[in-house]
């Protein structure tokens, strides 16, 4: 069969030998149509970049070192900025209070290297395998996040605090008092305590009583927080210092919340502080307040609400003509205000 007769079989009709030509041009018109449609291959997005900080390392492990740590676990994460642009660090958070860092530099310029040093202090934590975690954010175009970690184990034979913590809930006009225990359960000579003081006006610190029971030393502090405190939450830390070489500071922190004042007398109630105990073990802190009305009249409880976020609370009416009385009952686990950031 000819080529002219291949042709018109395919495209019967009109088709004439001159159809291969066509055909080979047709490739280069739809080409040309689309060019002046504005129809083009949409082009593949750049893969993401690499993050720019490399760490020498992300974790510390100090539980496989031999000895018992000492009060202060200190560290040092090295890090060099690999991209050819300036990194800023955003962010440093940490996952537990008792962790500090001090970052100098905010700004790595292209090629350079950095160190955060990093502190634990360990008075009071639980014994054991224990984790801090630090977090560190940095823009170097988009923003990232890297997670750098300490792992120590701590013996049961160390200084402790308990509680770890304070939360005050100052709702009304009275001071009010609580008291922590510093307990040396190491052999050898006890500590001695030389200064105490706090970092707030608000707070009043103060050694009321040391004594030995069994082979452990107590020292009671009282901590007295003022009755009239700025609304909202003010935050606050006792510093004890000792004679002691290795557990020369021991801190404790405090939380304050102060009554709302316009929404108080908007509201027309009265109350206590609102005061939150340890359980026997020590896991778990809780305690209530009554809200009482001053004009009677009957009260709908619409929600509850704890701050910070790491508090659980309840409320209920209990007693009173027409309901006049609500009950807030509020617990909070005690290593989670340990871990609540401070600042």
């Amino acid at each position: 069969m000819s080529m002219d007769a291949q042709c018109c079989s395919v495209f019967p009709g009109r088709l004439t030998s001159h159809a291969p030509v066509f055909l080979a041009l047709v490739p280069c018109v739809l080409a040309f149509v689309f060019r002046l449609s504005g129809t083009a291959a949409a082009p593949l997005d750049d893969p993401p970049a690499r993050p720019s900080l490399v760490f020498d390392e992300h974790l510390i492990d100090y539980s496989q070192m031999p000895g018992m740590p000492g009060p202060v676990i200190a560290g040092l994460f090295r890090f060099r900025n690999r991209s050819d642009r300036p990194v800023r660090v955003t962010d440093v958070q940490t996952s537990c209070g008792c962790v500090t860092s001090d970052l100098v530099d905010r700004v790595i310029a292209p090629g350079e290297r950095g160190e955060m040093p990093v502190q634990v202090r360990t008075t009071g934590q639980d014994p054991g395998l224990q984790e801090y975690i630090v977090k560190l954010a940095y823009d170097d175009g988009q923003r990232r996040e890297v997670d750098l970690a300490f792992k120590v184990v701590l013996p049961d034979q160390q200084v402790i605090i308990r509680p770890r913590a304070l939360v005050f809930h100052q709702l009304g006009t009275d001071a009010t008092e609580r008291t922590v225990t510093i307990t040396d359960l190491r052999s050898g000579p006890p500590l001695r305590v030389v200064d105490v003081r706090s970092d707030s006006g608000l707070v009043a610190a103060r050694i009321i009583g040391q004594d030995q029971i069994d082979d452990a030393q107590r020292i009671r502090v009282n901590i007295r927080v003022a009755g009239s405190v700025p609304p909202g939450q003010t935050r606050a830390l006792v510093t004890v210092t000792t004679d002691d070489p290795q557990y020369r500071i021991l801190q404790i922190p405090l939380f304050v919340r102060g009554a709302d004042g316009a929404a108080e007398s908007a509201t027309g109630f009265e109350s206590s502080p609102l005061v939150m105990q340890p359980n026997g073990a020590g896991e778990q802190l809780s305690g209530s307040v009554r809200l009482r009305k001053r004009v009677p009249g009957p009260v709908e409880i619409l929600a509850v609400r704890a701050e910070p976020d790491v508090v659980t609370a309840t409320a209920e009416i209990v007693d009173g003509e027409a309901g006049t009385v609500i009950q807030v009952s509020a617990t909070v686990a005690a290593n989670t205000i340990a871990d609540y950031k401070r600042g």
